[in-house]
C-alpha cells in the first residue's frame, strides 16, 4: 500500500476464494488473522510454511 492507505496493486485473473490460510479459526478475529497472514504471503510473492522449517534468522 502507499502512504495514503490506497492499494498500489490489482488483483489479477488468478484471485481465488475462499480466502485465508487454514489456521484453523473459529472466530471472527481468527479468520481476519488468516486473511492477514494469506495477503501477506501473496504480496511479498512466498509460500506458506512453519517457521520451525527456516534454517535461517526469522526476520530476514
Amino acid at each position: 500500500m502507499s502512504r495514503g492507505g490506497r492499494a498500489d496493486w490489482i488483483i489479477g485473473p488468478s484471485h481465488y476464494g475462499p480466502i485465508g490460510l487454514d489456521l484453523g479459526a473459529r472466530t471472527p478475529s481468527g479468520t481476519a488473522l488468516a486473511v492477514c497472514a494469506e495477503s501477506l504471503i501473496a504480496l511479498d510473492g512466498r509460500e506458506a510454511r512453519a517457521v520451525r522449517e527456516r534454517s535461517g534468522p526469522i526476520d530476514a
